[in-house]
């Protein structure tokens, strides 16, 4: 909408701007009067071309591929309009009692033309010098509004992407949200209900870790991009609740190298990693199973790897999460193109993932 109002505010602006340049350029040449009527009669007229161009023909035809018909009817407007011009220029003005040009631009006007050339001729001359400069002027009205139409088509096309952009990431938002493991909810409320049975003083802040994170999924993650500080105390408080299956310590590393706390990452865009690794590793054996995982950011340079056990007797159902990971590299292609990779291999007892993004802006 406000795009809207700004065009037709450039658009009053430009035509009145065109409108006074004409006033000024035919006041240097005729008298106040006939300026006034040849700025009115060319902006008049120029302003039903352009329009008729840009709102009617190019939609109706050029835009659906008629190219053949849009040409005849461009072409059959020019010379529609150039008549037009004429017959207004040679019945309507003498009708208004306009005078004709009364500041001779060159000494050449004064001669007495009838001893030099045939008045027929000259007026033959006049006539076409005349005619083409109205076809001229009004192809070039046609090409400027072609041109005009082309570059709005090209700004619209890419504000609506940017919509259906913005739209997309916002589904997968909420598709992300949606997928709050209910297995790791549950028994997180189960462990803590364990806590609080046997009265250990870690109860109450298991709890308020599993409330953090769950008002950063329903709440604080509502921007697609968040500052990877609030991504790592989310990450931070899952591996203390994952820590609360076993009795004993799990085997689990994390590291985390980040210069600015403040730099902004996707939101929720690890925790399908995280996840996929818990569920596969085994954790819960703490002589087989094990995860790590680093986190560095430098300079706008986002490098995660992570890495689990694949136990013997665990069968491996997917490549990483499924439609987590597919969602994962939806939002990375679409946030960052190609300056986002995704490396994952997978031997006989351990599963790897990288991911590396650039955020540096172009």
């Amino acid at each position: 909408m406000q795009f809207q109002k700004n065009t037709r505010f450039f658009h009053l602006l430009g035509w009145v701007g065109y409108y006074i340049i004409l006033i000024i350029f035919y006041s240097s040449v005729f008298n106040f009067d006939v300026a006034f009527y040849k700025a009115t009669q060319t902006v008049f007229i120029h302003l039903l071309l352009f329009y008729t161009n840009t709102l009617l023909l190019m939609p109706l035809f050029l835009d659906k591929k008629k190219i053949a018909l849009y040409f005849i009817l461009v072409i059959s407007l020019i010379i529609f309009t150039v008549v037009i011009i004429h017959y207004i220029n040679t019945y309507l003005k003498p009708l208004l009692d306009l005078p004709v040009n009364i500041r001779p631009t060159n000494r050449f006007q004064d001669i007495n033309i009838s001893h030099n050339i045939n008045r027929e001729k000259f007026r033959t001359v006049k006539l076409t010098g005349q005619l083409l400069r109205y076809f001229s002027s009004s192809v070039a009205i046609i090409l400027l509004s072609i041109v005009y139409k082309m570059l709005i088509d090209k700004i619209m096309k890419k504000k609506r992407d940017i919509s259906l952009r913005n739209e997309y990431l916002n589904s997968e938002m909420r598709f992300l949200k949606s997928q709050i493991n209910p297995h790791f909810l549950f028994n997180s409320l189960n462990n803590i209900f364990t806590l609080v049975e046997i009265k250990d003083d870690k109860a109450a802040g298991m709890l308020m870790k599993l409330s953090n994170m769950l008002r950063h999924m329903l709440y604080e993650c509502n921007e697609e991009l968040v500052p990877v500080k609030t991504e790592l105390n989310y990450i931070k408080d899952y591996l203390e609740l994952q820590q609360l299956k076993t009795r004993f310590r799990q085997n689990i590393k994390a590291e985390f190298n980040v210069t600015n706390s403040e730099t902004k990452i996707p939101s929720l865009i690890l925790i399908p990693f995280i996840e996929n690794s818990f569920k596969h590793s085994n954790i819960e054996n703490i002589d087989e199973g094990w995860v790590t995982m680093q986190l560095n950011l430098t300079n706008n340079k986002f490098h995660f790897i992570i890495s689990n056990s694949i136990s013997s007797n665990t069968i491996f159902k997917d490549s990483i999460g499924g439609i987590g990971l597919d969602n994962v590299k939806k939002r990375l292609k679409l946030l960052y193109a190609e300056k986002s990779n995704i490396e994952i291999i997978k031997s006989d007892n351990n599963f790897t993932v990288t991911l590396k993004i650039d955020l540096n802006e172009d």
